[in-house]
Parts: structure tokens; C-alpha cells; sequence
């Protein structure tokens, strides 16, 4: 029987194996996001709010690992913006 444990899994031997995680790919993870959704500076040009969990959805649906830490980095060096609303953060963006 085997357990989960962060990114090591434990089988019944007792001897830890690494996972291994793909690098993400920050050139296709830039296409899908910049092919459907555009930044926009203020809320009321944004057609949506999304959240972080929304936009990993939907950049899953394209990729096998979207890479949170990734997804974040990019939206915010192609100069997309959130607001907080109730303490979750929403990316504003407009649909492309």
C-alpha cells in the first residue's frame, strides 16, 4: 500500500521515492492565456473576475500540469491586476 506524502511516496519497503514534476512550459501557458483573456488596469473594463483556481481550471484543460506558481508569475508579468473581495483574490480580465 502505498501513501502520499507531499511529493515523496512511501510504499510498504519504507524507502522514499521522489515524484517527478515536469518543468512548466511558460511559452504555452503564455499562448493560452494571452489567446482567451487580456489584462485590463481598472475592474469596471474587466468582463470577468477570475480566480487563481478558475484560471488553473481552465489552463488544465490545455496542459496536464498548469503550474499555479507559474500561471501567478505569468498573469502578473503580462501585467494582469486582481482585487480582493471577502479575503480571495480575483484576477480582472477581459475576454479576448
Amino acid at each position: 500500500m502505498k501513501k502520499k506524502i507531499g511529493f515523496i511516496n512511501y510504499d510498504n519497503s519504507d524507502e522514499p521515492r521522489e515524484e517527478s514534476v515536469p518543468e512548466p512550459d511558460y511559452s504555452k501557458i503564455r499562448e493560452i492565456i494571452l489567446n482567451s483573456y487580456l489584462p485590463v488596469s481598472e475592474a469596471s473594463e474587466a468582463d470577468e473576475l477570475l480566480s487563481q483556481t478558475d484560471i488553473l481550471e481552465f489552463v488544465g484543460q490545455f496542459i496536464q500540469t498548469p503550474h499555479g506558481a507559474a500561471v501567478h508569475e505569468l498573469l502578473t508579468e503580462l501585467g494582469f491586476k486582481t482585487k480582493t473581495f471577502d479575503g480571495k483574490i480575483y484576477w480582472m480580465v477581459k475576454i479576448a
